[in-house]
């Protein structure tokens, strides 16, 4: 009897999570008619007690006079929540489409049945998806490590022009210190500390193949500790090192959105004149740093004097193809 009471509280609940939501309900009669279809017998009374434990425990069912039906008004995650998770899953390139049905399946598994046709969407990704199950498992070892403190061994892969992936350096075994997994420009990197370079560096995930984890120490702790974790992606355009400081720009005021989107608003902007600002950007600087700085036109200078001069020259080496 014991047994046929806690089945039948979580087949109630069951029922709840599967046919009911804010616009659709059960009747006594359709919960009663489940248990039956279950196997199990049940009274009025008993399914009232089993309701009104279900909402002691948090569930949020409603009884609606209007047509006399129970419904789990609100759940852990509305519809809206889903649906962008969903598109999120969709349009990740770092996500197998293999993988992103799968996820997308236990998405929906959130939802009641009645919502999971507006769950069933496609988005539009610039990029084919490329990281495959063996990718998932390598984020898995680097996440461990982070936590338990250790080292991993691994070889990097690069895209040679025959367009498949090799091992850089003839397969070289990099061993390194994982310190922080960033989500940047659509990709996940690692950012870890090469002890045998002693600085940080930074790795695409899904280029990373044959992690191993090691029983060594992680390395570098105090390199960590310098770096702005919560610039890092913003700071570092497109990933790629170089030194990182704070730059002096200006900027035409037309352009006080494409900083802003690129910074956060937490950055502080400084009124020059009436058609300018100054923005201190705190970057890493690099080709990519410059690239982005080019494709704003003449409408921005950089006035850091020594990061100016290497702009400058990387303008000046770029011009040189074409003459």
């Amino acid at each position: 009897m014991e047994k046929n009471v806690r089945l039948r509280i979580l087949l109630v609940m069951e029922l709840f999570f599967e046919k009911t939501d804010e616009n659709h309900g059960v009747s006594m009669q359709n919960i009663l008619s489940w248990l039956e279809s279950n196997n199990l017998s049940g009274e009025r009374k008993s399914v009232y007690e089993d309701i009104h434990a279900l909402q002691q425990y948090g569930l949020d069912i409603r009884y609606f006079a209007d047509d006399k039906t129970y419904r789990l008004a609100g759940r852990s995650m509305e519809l809206a929540e889903l649906k962008l998770l969903v598109d999120a899953i969709h349009a990740s390139k770092f996500i197998t489409k293999e993988k992103a049905d799968e996820m997308i399946h236990h998405v929906e598994d959130m939802a009641s049945q009645y919502q999971r046709s507006s769950l069933h969407r496609e988005v539009y990704a610039e990029k084919p998806k490329s990281v495959s199950k063996a990718g998932f498992a390598n984020m898995d070892i680097l996440h461990e490590a982070i936590t338990k403190n250790r080292q991993v061994t691994f070889q990097y892969l690069v895209w040679n022009t025959d367009k498949t992936l090799q091992e850089k350096h003839n397969g070289k075994t990099y061993c390194v210190s994982p310190w922080l997994m960033v989500w940047a420009d659509e990709n996940y990197y690692l950012a870890a500390y090469d002890g045998e370079e002693q600085k940080m560096k930074h790795f695409r995930v899904d280029k990373i193949s044959n992690v191993v984890l090691q029983e060594m120490l992680r390395e570098g702790e105090e390199e960590f500790h310098k770096i702005d974790t919560a610039n890092y992606s913003t700071s570092h355009f497109g990933m790629y090192g170089g030194e990182a400081k704070r730059v002096s720009v200006r900027f035409a005021n037309h352009l006080a959105g494409v900083v802003l989107d690129r910074f956060g608003t937490e950055i502080q902007i400084l009124k020059e004149d009436e058609e300018h600002f100054k923005a201190a950007l705190p970057v890493v600087v690099s080709n990519q740093f410059f690239g982005w700085i080019f494709g704003l036109g003449n409408q921005v200078q950089i006035l850091t004097e020594d990061v100016a001069k290497q702009y400058k020259q990387y303008l000046e080496e770029t011009l040189s193809l074409y003459r």
